[in-house]
């Protein structure tokens, strides 16, 4: 029996590296990395949802930022709309996780884990009910209005091809005049929605962490 030499086969490595989220603690500025997208700092101990949530809103103002020096109205109208979409699809993964890691806190840890942040007023009421926080009274009216209605806005986005109903007209208050038309999304509003919920986000994360 003859052994041939030849080029050996290359050996597959299971690479971690796409799985890590690097992460600069706001509390005590340690670089640290997690596997996934949330945790908690080795050295404080913070956890980092509202870090993540941050990094995420950056990222739609930049998207923001390109859609409006596209001069194709169509393509520039849908990156506008998915702008929307990621804000509060970063909104709600960030609160999710909030609570989920204060649930020992809350009146029934059980029911923290099915919690949704894309009503906005449905999910003040179940705060309430379950960590005994009022967010809706910690923000201002004019800033809660306009989260509000654009995550409804979103909701036809993702749910209707963005034609309003009566659900969205009963919801934000719009007259009825407008069902069946298509929802109209303005860059000016998206910009604005980053920041209220950046604002809304450290509010939920002051209102669980009080004694």
């Amino acid at each position: 029996m003859k052994l041939q030499p030849g080029r050996p086969w290359p050996i597959r490595h299971y690479r971690e590296k796409a799985l890590e989220t690097d992460v600069t603690c706001d509390g005590c500025s340690l670089e640290y990395t997690v596997f996934g997208v949330f945790g908690f700092c080795p050295d404080c101990r913070q956890h980092n949802s509202e870090t993540i949530l941050k990094r995420n809103l950056l990222l739609t103002g930049k998207q923001l930022a390109l859609a409006i020096t596209l001069s194709d109205l169509d393509f520039r109208r849908h990156m506008v709309e998915d702008a929307l979409e990621n804000c509060v699809s970063a909104f709600d993964g960030f609160a999710r996780e909030a609570c989920r890691v204060r649930s020992a806190d809350s009146a029934d840890p059980s029911r923290t884990g099915s919690l949704s942040f894309q009503n906005l007023p449905r999910a003040a009421a179940r705060l309430q009910e379950l960590f005994g926080v009022d967010l809706e009274a910690a923000v201002g009216a004019a800033d809660w209005a306009l989260a509000h209605g654009s995550f409804m806005k979103r909701h036809l986005l993702a749910h209707r091809s963005g034609v309003i109903d009566q659900q969205y007209c009963d919801a934000t208050g719009e007259t009825s005049a407008l069902i069946g038309r298509r929802v109209v999304v303005e860059e000016e509003q998206v910009q604005r929605l980053v920041d209220v919920v950046e604002g809304i986000g450290s509010t939920l994360v002051r209102l669980l962490e009080a004694p």
